[in-house]
């Protein structure tokens, strides 16, 4: 299968969703774990906007299956262009924030030599935020991604299926996130990230007829919502504290709104948008803002809007709005810098 290299509109739509999706969990995580603590009608606004919102980093696999998947590009070439694309934003990132931990965080602590390598060791090893756990997961998936890139081209649509059969079986038998326990077989080849990749490539390659009605992926968003809001709600009322466990990536709320999602993106028709400017400026944009957001979202905490500075209905995707915005601003700063287009994303 023949990689496609023009711009796909609804793909960068599906990107600048996604960025959007991402700060919007984080500002409303903390109201969202208050469960008991707050009035329920605050909590249910930070579980609806969570809901929605699962999606954005399987569909950030996915949008990855479709641009990287089947490449051809040689391995030396593959892990150059990798590392500039992706390695060198992260270390720009990474450093950021673990100087925000080590000013904001340890009011500038004093250290010694061995003690500034502990620490340094400490935020590479631990994150030096808990979002680069998708880096993490990104740059393990490009390691290996050579010998998938030769398997798909080469595989029949039926080898690609039985692959993702496999992959879709994890989800029920050895699926730590919804029972507690993990299979005895271990299925590193057919668990993970990696299937969110494969699962995109083969929607946008092949996607079957009856996927392609607008009403059965709109069905499938919705249906994937109301599997993660109310079991949600259901399992911390028993629990009488916040139980994240159907927010997981993989699980099935996940799962089918992340596919919804995906489907209804591929069948609209976005050419000639008005917004085409603003489309473009954030997906462009997005990885540097992924690396930006959460920064971003302290300090507009700091200076006043945060998830509860007005109904959180409101607060929590104006908060994710602005944060957006000014992160982008940012990184389109950064990149006027001499180098910059290689460090800011």
């Amino acid at each position: 299968m023949e990689k496609v290299k023009t711009q796909i509109v609804w793909l960068d739509w599906l990107r600048v969703l996604s960025t959007l999706a991402v700060i919007l969990v984080h500002t409303g995580a903390n109201l969202n774990k208050q469960f008991g603590q707050i009035p329920i009608t605050d909590w249910w606004a930070a579980n609806f906007w969570q809901g929605i919102s699962r999606f954005c980093v399987p569909v950030f696999f996915m949008i990855s299956g479709v641009t990287v998947l089947g490449n051809d590009l040689p391995i030396k070439e593959h892990f150059k262009k990798r590392f500039i694309r992706i390695v060198l934003p992260f270390l720009f990132w990474h450093t950021a924030y673990m100087f925000f931990n080590w000013i904001v965080r340890l009011k500038a602590k004093p250290m010694d030599f061995l003690q500034s390598i502990k620490w340094i060791g400490g935020q590479f090893q631990n994150y030096s935020s808990y979002h680069f756990w998708y880096i993490y997961a990104l740059i393990g998936i490009y390691c290996i991604l050579p010998v998938f890139n030769k398997w798909i081209k080469n595989a029949t649509q039926n080898e690609i299926l039985v692959i993702l059969g496999l992959w879709f079986l994890t989800f029920f038998i050895n699926n730590k996130d919804l029972w507690g326990w993990k299979f005895t077989i271990d299925l590193p080849y057919n668990s993970g990230y990696m299937g969110y990749l494969i699962l995109g490539y083969y929607l946008f390659h092949f996607t079957p007829k009856f996927l392609q009605m607008k009403s059965v992926s709109l069905m499938l968003f919705t249906t994937g919502v109301l599997l993660i809001l109310f079991p949600t709600f259901w399992i911390s009322q028993n629990a009488g504290k916040m139980d994240l466990k159907f927010y997981a990536n993989f699980t099935p709320g996940v799962l089918l709104e992340s596919v919804g999602l995906f489907l209804m993106a591929k069948s609209f028709a976005f050419e000639g948008s008005k917004l085409a400017s603003l489309r473009n400026f954030i997906s462009k944009n997005s990885y540097g803002i992924y690396g930006a957001h959460l920064l971003g979202l302290f300090y507009l905490a700091k200076y006043g809007l945060h998830f509860y500075t007005f109904n959180p209905y409101i607060s929590i995707p104006l908060t994710a709005l602005t944060c957006l915005i000014i992160c982008g601003i940012i990184v389109f700063l950064l990149k006027k810098i001499p180098f910059g287009k290689y460090f800011a994303g």
